[in-house]
């Protein structure tokens, strides 16, 4: 009789496949509460078949858990053959509960190098380290090489903590070796990396001091079958948090961030109990899962499974809060939080195919984007893209632009010289561009032809800082925005910006100094339209800005309108998202309230439409060309055509 082939997941556009229909990850991040880190040394497989028991019951289909490099290899080519048993356990008992499996090899976890004694001391990206990570990559994964339980192979967990490189080459050289290793072991299985934060944002901390990182994302993609991304909110102004308007836009920055061109996988994301209320995590939670799944995430797994009960020794013990991220409690009852995971799942679940809103407008990263300060801008342009209800994507200058309708260009001065023939022709063409000034390396001087043709501005050659102080103030409509609004920037951190000295195009608003600051230029058959002040990085230092009203959005959204950009179904509210997506060719229109206060919004329909939640038998929306929603502080609503 012949033996029946093993089916591994695969990748179908920005999705995952397994078995012929759509995969899509919703789970966690495994330790057992009992022995944590520690789980291969203290073994118990009694819990862990306890633990996977409760997850099937809330819907959970993945797993993503931790091989320590310590005890599966304390000497150097001698592999523990006990630990390799144990794991043959553990993944018996999630084909015994139908779970797949991403086995991570570790590494650094919860801020703690857990690292053979003979390998301490040693660089990971030196190439005596690459080999002995890739002889335990191939011995572990010999003996599962054919499982179907396994999911993917991930590199490690945040290799930026666990090592930050001195080079960006020494990055790509540890991945594309590590990831081939891999691959010349198992060709059957996917593999990934778990980046972190730090890998899209930079970010000056304890680990990285210099403001950016050298692990970047678009270097090591390449190598990889899917990006995954760890989403613990940085580039938020001083003491916002997680559940700041600001804050929940940050896994779906990072997740557009890294598309490109395989499906990415919000392989992090949480809040710990022990540092806000359980049902402020839940509301987090959900927050996070629609707006990931809005911006074409292609699963989530949570941080993490169930909180830690051994906080007397490390690595929590220190780091108490750490250990309260789970989502259900020591004693195995279920936090608020479950019950949101519960519910994605069933209703993510239903279905065999999605498709996302193509996305008719695009934010282009300057090519110094892992400088923190540059990071932050970019991120408030995504941000006041979303407000003014537009569907950005993230992308390179060297991507194809002549999809989108519109181009934002935050910090226009930090792109290398050879980009602007290209703006050029798409300005030329018919597109719509929105750009800053503000610092830059490239001098003015060599800039004069774009800056005057497409710009239609001439631009000083010299610097000057910003005032504590700044403001646009309105001269002219520029609709929505009414002429004699001013609309007020503070400026927290020193900041210099190139003075417009003469103008050619049209003149909306003047800055507190009188001087031209927001200028509309046509060139070709597209248009211009330029701030001479980084509005988006002033935005970034400023507490709370977007909850205390600004209306810098409605600059977006005036250019969204000059580019055609019309979509579906608009919202009356900038704080609330929406997302349209095809779930097996019907369409569901889903409302994700980024403010941690109620909302009500009025819907306004392009089309009339007959829509119903989608999750329950609520109200029949019946060919309405608009109608209203109440959302709670962070809630999200899903609505379907209704037939």
């Amino acid at each position: 009789m012949k033996e029946e082939q093993v089916k591994f997941p695969n990748i179908k556009g920005n999705y995952f496949q397994y078995d012929g229909r759509l995969y899509f990850p919703v789970g966690v991040n495994y330790l057992p509460s009992s022995s944590d880190c520690r789980m291969w040394s203290e073994w118990n497989i009694k819990e862990i078949e306890e633990d996977f028991s409760h997850m099937k019951k809330l819907g959970i289909n993945t797993v993503r858990f931790f091989i320590f490099w310590n005890d599966f290899e304390p000497k150097p080519g001698e592999y523990d053959e006990e630990c390799l048993r144990r794991l043959s356990e553990l993944v018996e008992a999630a084909r015994k509960y139908d779970f797949l499996l991403i086995p991570t090899f570790v590494g650094d976890v919860a801020g703690i190098k857990w690292v053979p004694s003979w390998a301490v001391g040693k660089s990971i990206y030196s190439e005596e380290m690459i080999q002995r990570l890739s002889g335990l990559f191939k011995r572990v994964i010999k003996d599962f090489r054919d499982a179907g339980q396994i999911f993917a192979w991930d590199i490690t967990n945040e290799p930026s903590y666990w090592e930050e490189p001195k080079r960006s080459e020494d990055a790509v050289n540890w991945v594309e070796k590590l990831s081939r290793s891999i691959r010349e072991a198992d060709d059957g299985h996917l593999v990934t990396l778990g980046l972190d934060q730090h890998n899209v944002a930079g970010g000056p901390d304890e680990f990285n001091v210099t403001g950016r990182t050298l692990f970047e994302v678009e270097d090591v993609a390449s190598h990889l079958d899917f990006i995954s991304i760890h989403t613990y909110p940085l580039l938020l102004a001083p003491g916002e948090g997680a559940l700041d308007f600001r804050g929940t836009y940050f896994p779906a920055y990072a997740i557009r961030f890294c598309q490109m061109g395989k499906p990415v996988l919000l392989e992090e994301f949480g809040l710990s109990s022990g540092t806000v209320a359980e049902e402020d995590v839940a509301k987090y939670y959900e927050v996070t899962m629609f707006t990931a799944l809005i911006n074409g995430a292609a699963g989530m797994l949570c941080w993490s499974w169930i909180d830690e009960s051994r906080c007397d020794r490390s690595p929590y013990n220190r780091r108490l809060p750490m250990s309260r991220y789970g989502i259900i409690r020591v004693d195995g009852t279920e936090k608020p939080s479950a019950s949101i995971l519960r519910r994605f799942s069933r209703f993510i679940g239903r279905f065999s195919s999605i498709t996302c809103e193509e996305s008719r407008s695009a934010i282009v990263v300057p090519s110094n984007i892992y400088n923190y300060e540059v990071g932050k801008g970019v991120f408030n342009a995504f941000i006041l893209a979303k407000m003014a209800g537009l569907n950005p994507a993230i992308i390179r200058a060297y991507d194809d632009f002549s999809s989108y309708r519109l181009l934002t260009l935050p910090f226009i001065l930090c792109h290398r010289i050879d980009f602007f023939p290209k703006v050029m022709d798409y300005v030329g063409s018919g597109g719509v561009i929105l750009c800053s000034l503000g610092p830059g390396y490239i001098p003015v001087k060599r800039m004069t032809d774009f800056l005057t043709e497409v710009l239609g501005v001439e631009v000083s050659p010299s610097f000057r800082y910003l005032k504590d102080r700044e403001a646009l103030i309105f001269k002219d409509d520029m609709p929505p925005l009414k002429k004699g609004l001013t609309i007020r920037y503070s400026r927290i951190k020193p900041l210099v910006y190139s003075p417009i000295i003469d103008v050619h195009g049209r003149v909306f608003a003047v800055n507190s100094s009188k001087e031209p600051a927001l200028i509309s230029n046509n060139f070709g058959e597209g248009v211009a339209i330029t701030s001479s002040i980084p509005l988006e990085y002033l935005l970034s230092n400023e507490p709370r800005v977007y909850e205390k009203g600004d209306q810098t959005y409605k600059i977006y959204r005036y250019a969204a309108d000059l580019a055609g950009i019309k979509r579906l179904i608009e919202s009356s509210s900038p704080y609330v998202e929406i997302g349209m997506l095809r779930c097996d060719k019907i369409l569901h229109v889903i409302l994700v309230n980024h403010l941690n206060s109620e909302v009500s919004v009025e819907l306004r329909l392009r089309r009339r439409l007959s829509l119903i939640e989608a999750e329950a038998d609520g109200e029949l929306h019946e060919q309405a060309a608009k109608f209203s929603v109440s959302l709670g502080p962070l809630e999200a609503k899903v609505f379907r055509e209704a037939s």
